[in-house]
């Protein structure tokens, strides 16, 4: 942590101009969580500043606000139109074509503070934070697909640790005299992009959401765990509700 600390006031001497909190806490919070929230935040003010430098190279005129500004407004377009077929398709939903189609825009539209300035893209995540703070369980937009071999070992296992009397086997277990009727793992899943618990809001690393959410820590029997996040998924089997 030491070195990490070093070589980042060598490399940006000017810029780095740590405040007591960081000196004291940035340390154990490293350990702890990984990269603290907002940590890469410096990278957004230096192509920034990098940008302002930029030579135009008989580009001037304003010719990069042009294409910078071209850009912003078929986004802002695209937004538009994604938002009202969204409506529109929210009102229809009765099938999974449907749905479908609700969960994809949903995705995408979740990457709007991907594409906003830096001060309005901190703004959207503060304000998205205070929005949750009051949630204590929610999960986020899915999409139904199949679960790997491994995944569906994994909740075999699970369900048999908390729901024994449900007798849940793998597809590929064939019927006996002991058990004629198996009830069979279904092998499709909702896979969510996030899950919101007690006001903090956990991604899976494989989702559009940064990646930064999906570090968590758990204390579990005295003993704490840091780990990440790779897959949410909610699974429904027939005998257990």
């Amino acid at each position: 942590m030491k070195l990490f600390a070093n070589k980042g006031k060598q490399i940006h001497p000017k810029d780095v101009k740590p405040m007591h909190h960081w000196v004291m806490h940035i340390f154990n919070q490293l350990r702890d969580y990984g990269p603290v929230y907002g940590f890469w935040t410096f990278l957004f003010k230096r192509l920034n500043k990098l940008l302002k430098s930029y030579s135009t190279n008989n580009h001037g005129a304003g010719e990069f606000e042009v294409s910078f500004f071209c850009t912003f407004k078929k986004d802002q377009e695209l937004q538009t139109m994604l938002g009202n077929i969204l409506a529109a398709e929210k009102l229809a939903a009765e099938n999974d074509g449907s749905r479908l189609v609700v969960d994809c825009i949903q995705l995408m539209l979740a990457t709007d503070g991907d594409i906003q300035g830096m001060v309005a893209s901190l703004a959207l995540e503060t304000e998205q934070s205070s929005v949750n703070v009051n949630i204590q369980f929610s999960l986020g937009t899915h999409m139904k697909a199949g679960l790997s071999h491994d995944q569906q070992h994994q909740l075999i296992i699970h369900y048999q640790n908390t729901n024994p009397q449900a007798h849940v086997v793998s597809v590929m277990t064939c019927a006996s005299t002991e058990n004629p009727d198996p009830n069979y793992l279904l092998t499709r899943a909702n896979f969510h992009n996030y899950i919101i618990l007690d006001g903090r809001c956990v991604a899976s690393s494989s989702s559009l959401v940064k990646a930064s959410n999906s570090i968590i820590q758990v204390d579990l029997n005295d003993t704490c765990y840091v780990g990440q996040v790779f897959t949410i998924i909610s699974h429904s089997q027939h005998g257990i509700e």
